[in-house]
């Protein structure tokens, strides 16, 4: 909760799943495990817990029209953002400095690439650490894109796979040569 008041406003359900993946792979306590989706990594307990916080009225669910092109509905973002009640919950609560750090981690890899790139980044982080070999990694980025394109078929290029891994090894957020 504290990291889902930090973001302010959470542009949609993709966006949340993967600004948690991000916040668990930065080393905050979370227990949610995440799974490969069609969308990259997901959680489906935490597709929950964020309906039960919605239905308790801690977080709210804003709907937004997207992808409108005409009068149809073709499609639906929803934006999360903490209710009061929730931030008054927090305010007897303290997390840690470290944990705050992680946070801030997380919050300005969100800042520096956009919510647009979210699916892009944890696709790249979650095949290069989960779905490789300690030898195609060895050699990565040669050979990352084709991993990708096995599990996102013609949605990134090559450019975008191997400036997404430069920068993410800029960033710390995937090991230097071969660790783990």
């Amino acid at each position: 909760l504290f990291s889902f008041e930090r973001f302010e406003t959470i542009p949609g359900k993709k966006a949340l799943q993967k600004l948690v993946y991000f916040l668990k792979e930065s080393g905050l306590g979370i227990s949610f495990e995440f799974q490969w989706d069609r969308f990259g990594p997901y959680s489906p307990e935490l597709a929950t817990y964020v309906e039960d916080l919605v239905a308790e009225g801690l977080m709210e669910s804003e709907t937004k029209k997207v992808f409108t092109l005409s009068d149809e509905d073709r499609g639906i973002q929803y934006n999360f953002r903490l209710r009061q009640r929730a931030s008054e919950l927090l305010s007897s609560e303290e997390i840690s400095t470290g944990e705050k750090a992680k946070i801030d981690r997380v919050i300005g890899l969100f800042k520096e690439i956009g919510p647009q790139n979210l699916e892009l980044y944890a696709t790249v982080h979650y095949v290069a650490k989960f779905f490789s070999t300690n030898n195609e990694r060895a050699r990565f980025p040669e050979g990352l894109f084709d991993l990708v394109n096995d599990y996102k078929p013609d949605r990134f290029s090559p450019e975008q796979v191997n400036a997404t891994y430069y920068n993410m090894k800029k960033l710390h957020w995937l090991p230097t040569n071969n660790q783990n």
